[in-house]
């Protein structure tokens, strides 16, 4: 396989028809944040958070699919002087799901046994995201 490639690169370099391959990428992910002035974005896929802040969010979520129906949700925020209260967020969640943790400026879902994350759906993560923006 690595000839394979290789001899793809060397065609390509050489000016051949032959097209590099796509590069490997983890499959899309739903992501949503908060603008300063409290509007939701939502994305079908985020990369990072360096993109939902570029996209002018302030703090947001990235969500990855786990095992066994589970899901990953990572929540951050672009500085300490973002007033969003990531801590108020992960208490708020422990309510709903032990396990949640972090510090103030990220945090996220339970790591369970097996790779399982948290069973919430994404949903009910989003709606208590915002509540704790409107408080």
């Amino acid at each position: 396989m690595l000839w394979e490639d290789q001899g793809k690169i060397d065609a390509w370099f050489a000016g051949g028809d032959e097209a590099l391959p796509e590069p490997f990428r983890f499959p899309c992910a739903p992501a949503f944040g908060l603008t300063q002035d409290g509007e939701l974005v939502e994305f079908d896929a985020a990369a990072d958070f360096a993109d939902m802040y570029a996209a002018g969010c302030m703090v947001g979520v990235i969500c990855g699919a786990g095992p066994e129906n589970t899901m990953g949700y990572t929540v951050g925020k672009r500085s300490d002087f973002v007033a969003y209260d990531i801590p108020g967020f992960l208490a708020r969640m422990n309510e709903l799901e032990a396990g949640w943790g972090g510090g103030s400026t990220i945090g996220g879902a339970p790591r369970l046994e097996g790779g399982k994350r948290s069973a919430l759906p994404v949903e009910t993560v989003k709606r208590e995201f915002r509540s704790i923006a409107s408080m």
